[in-house]
């Protein structure tokens, strides 16, 4: 079997992802030693930086997002979907995780 990753997409919330790792933590079946545990953050944040780090985690920092072009990319939306865009192709085409 490939590498495989979990990864928490954060931004701004650190009490959030303090609350997405603990009910990871909590689960019987997750293996620490199966899964990479990763954050993907497309903006910095000292926090949540620091609370990655903490528990184990690989943090991926993105490049800032260029200035909107037109109407569309100013909306949360697109900011939301370049985070997953960049979270994924993070995971599978630079750092080679398979699931």
């Amino acid at each position: 079997m490939g590498k495989s990753a979990v990864v928490v997409l954060a931004h701004n919330r650190p009490n959030e992802l303090r609350k997405v790792i603990a009910g990871l933590e909590a689960q019987p079946e997750v293996d620490r030693k199966a899964f990479d545990f990763c954050v993907s953050l497309d903006v910095p944040n000292q926090p949540i930086s620091r609370l990655a780090a903490s528990k184990g985690y690989t943090l991926w920092q993105h490049a800032p997002l260029p200035p909107p072009r037109n109407p569309f990319e100013q909306g949360g939306y697109h900011k939301i979907a370049r985070h997953f865009f960049n979270a994924l192709s993070e995971g599978f085409d630079k750092r080679g995780y398979t699931h």
